[in-house]
């Protein structure tokens, strides 16, 4: 019993210090970090504009449909579960985010964005464009979930230069985490990615 609970207070320990390092890497690039040319993703699909800088490149990324539940009262209604209906590539710059699949291509521009819903539960994120019934959104695989998201949460900061506000955020949660554990307020920063990656998240998704 007591190896069990040195092993559960272990692998707590390896947790946290694992948040901590990717709140510090996502720190980083939120204060650095401008994405690169297209030319620099190799297999792009995407047909950027030369002024788009590319912050995320990943494939096997689900399109994903919801719709307004119609039996609950109006003001209430809930959106049902997301349907995939589509695979292919994402990529992210900071002007747009572009879906790219077998069977359709699907494109959310930044300005026109009124809302973006990471979901609490579930490795998907649902972007609104208008009021619309029909909801789109990217559903991906659970691995890669907080360096998709903050990669979408950069570009949309840049494309309307609140990054400030991303990084207050950024730096909110890293002393939360300070708090709960203040042995995190010893590491070293060292990033949880390497530096010289050309795009965060960029690769295979199962």
């Amino acid at each position: 019993m007591v190896i069990r609970r040195k092993q559960r207070r272990a692998n707590a320990a390896e947790r946290a210090e694992a948040r901590y390092r990717r709140l510090q890497a996502f720190l980083d690039d939120a204060r650095a970090f401008e994405g690169v040319s297209a030319a620099a993703v190799p297999g792009l699909r995407l047909r950027a504009n030369a002024e788009e800088r590319v912050y995320l490149c990943i494939r096997g990324v689900f399109l994903f449909e919801t719709h307004l539940d119609l039996t609950e009262p109006e003001g209430v209604r809930p959106r049902l579960p997301p349907t995939p209906v589509d695979r292919g590539e994402l990529a992210v710059t900071d002007h747009r985010a572009v879906f790219t699949g077998a069977k359709q291509i699907r494109q959310w521009a930044w300005p026109a964005i009124i809302g973006i819903t990471h979901a609490g539960h579930g490795p998907w994120t649902a972007i609104d464009v208008s009021s619309r019934r029909r909801q789109f959104g990217l559903l991906y695989d659970d691995e890669n979930r907080e360096q998709i998201r903050f990669s979408i949460d950069l570009a949309v900061a840049t494309a309307r230069r609140s990054r400030q506000d991303l990084i207050n955020r950024i730096e909110a949660a890293i002393a939360e985490e300070v708090l709960a554990v203040p042995e995190l307020g010893t590491l070293h920063d060292t990033a949880a990615h390497p530096k010289d990656a050309p795009v965060r998240g960029e690769g295979q998704l199962p």
